[in-house]
């Protein structure tokens, strides 16, 4: 008999509410749930370097749109910038 470890998981209630209810109607509980999915998952392919910068592009346009905009002010872009350099 395998050993079983205990994990904890951090979700919002309704999150678990809603797993609760779709291991209900599967007829498992929600641990029975979880580790089912965890032991038919996929594994994922590794992203190409062609899809990370699609990605990147994709989550920069807003931010481009934003300094591109003719409406901000020069200060309005310059907080943005200053504010995107933390996270860059």
């Amino acid at each position: 008999m395998s050993k079983k470890e205990r994990i904890f998981l951090r979700v919002t209630s309704d999150k678990k509410e809603l797993w609760e209810q779709r291991a209900k109607k599967q007829g498992l509980t929600l641990t029975g749930l979880i580790t089912y999915r965890m032991d038919n998952c996929e594994t994922i392919p590794p992203k190409t370097h062609e899809q990370n910068v699609v990605d990147s592009m994709k989550e920069n346009y807003l931010i481009n749109t934003f300094l591109q905009s003719p409406d901000l002010s020069d200060k309005t872009k310059n907080i943005i910038v200053k504010e995107m350099k933390k996270y860059v």
